[in-house]
């Protein structure tokens, strides 16, 4: 595993340099990665190099991470309900029976259903009427966000102290890159939304787990780095420990290809890529060169055009907000 980390941290790609445009050229249509260069450029500061002992930690951590104890598996009633989502024939009994087996899902329905955001009529108080309330599309968005957002938990208080400004943003932020995979996959021939949706969700998991090993090292006794250097720490090495923690969740076959980072992947994997890169681009850390060629590389396989891409961009910060309104 650390002859991958070496490899992955050896990797630097240098920002393309913008071509000197003639006047002949001027009209030369918007590219995706023109559309990066605007993100990149127009955006608060880029930071200009990875900190200092970043590398030394990334190994410590990266060691740490696969000797804890793996994560849970996935709760049942987020795979039952990702199930009934790709099944024609399932009803809206089907759906509120099986969101009912858990109780902190239907009790935040519930809540939601009577949140600003679905304001307006008679207050939801079953189950049921918060189901036809939000819609059976969203009902499966917020499933899936609960479900996948106790992965992104604080497992005690000393953490967040440790960590005020980033554990709440870590949470916020799957919860962004799953609905806004979601939203992209309904867009785009061959996709399953819920699979796209629970891949973008997953696809940084491996950032939480890695700052809950740095965690435990602080309060063990190390050091206690500034955000910048553990962000930075984070970026490197969380698409290992995200893969490893994903393998342990017993998800469905077909599930679990949607959450794939390396190899061949399917569309909702890229989707989910795609997302979770531009969240990287967002991020303005040292490697977002880097992370500007992977959007660029996802959308050339989802043949996404420069418009698209650049609400996807638009759509995820959008999400962000959201989400710390609506599990905050």
């Amino acid at each position: 595993m650390l002859s991958w980390f070496r490899a992955r941290r050896a990797q630097i790609v240098k920002p393309p340099n913008a071509p000197v445009m003639a006047k002949q050229e001027q009209r030369t249509p918007v590219t995706v990665m023109d559309v990066l260069r605007d993100q990149i450029e127009s955006g608060p500061e880029v930071q200009t190099s990875v900190p200092d002992g970043v590398a030394q930690l990334a190994e410590k951590v990266f060691a740490r991470a696969f000797d804890a104890p793996p994560p849970p598996s996935f709760p049942a009633v987020a795979t039952r309900v990702l199930a009934l989502a790709r099944d024609p024939d399932a009803d809206l009994n089907q759906l509120v029976g099986a969101v009912q087996r858990d109780a902190a899902i239907a009790a935040a329905l519930l809540r939601i259903a009577n949140s600003p955001f679905f304001a307006g009529g008679e207050p939801s108080t079953t189950l049921r009427a918060a189901v036809q309330k939000i819609g059976i599309s969203q009902v499966v968005e917020i499933v899936m966000g609960h479900a996948g957002r106790r992965y992104y938990q604080l497992a005690s208080p000393q953490e967040l102290a440790l960590f005020p400004t980033i554990w709440p943003k870590l949470a916020d932020e799957g919860m962004a890159n799953g609905f806004a995979a979601g939203r992209l996959a309904l867009d785009l021939p061959g996709t399953r939304s819920e699979r796209a949706l629970l891949g973008g969700l997953l696809a940084d998991v491996g950032r939480p787990i890695a700052l809950r090993v740095i965690s435990a090292m602080i309060m063990e006794g190390a050091p206690h780095d500034d955000a910048e250097k553990v962000l930075a720490t984070l970026d490197e090495i969380a698409p290992a420990v995200g893969a490893r923690a994903i393998a342990s969740m017993n998800l469905p076959a077909d599930v679990a290809a949607a959450c794939a980072c390396e190899g061949e992947l399917d569309v909702d994997a890229h989707i989910a890529q795609l997302v979770s890169a531009v969240g990287a681009v967002q991020r303005r850390g040292a490697r977002v060169w880097r992370h500007a060629n992977s959007v660029s590389t996802h959308a050339e396989k989802l043949t996404l055009t420069p418009l698209v891409v650049r609400a996807v961009f638009v759509q995820r910060l959008a999400y962000v907000e959201q989400a710390s309104k609506m599990f905050g």
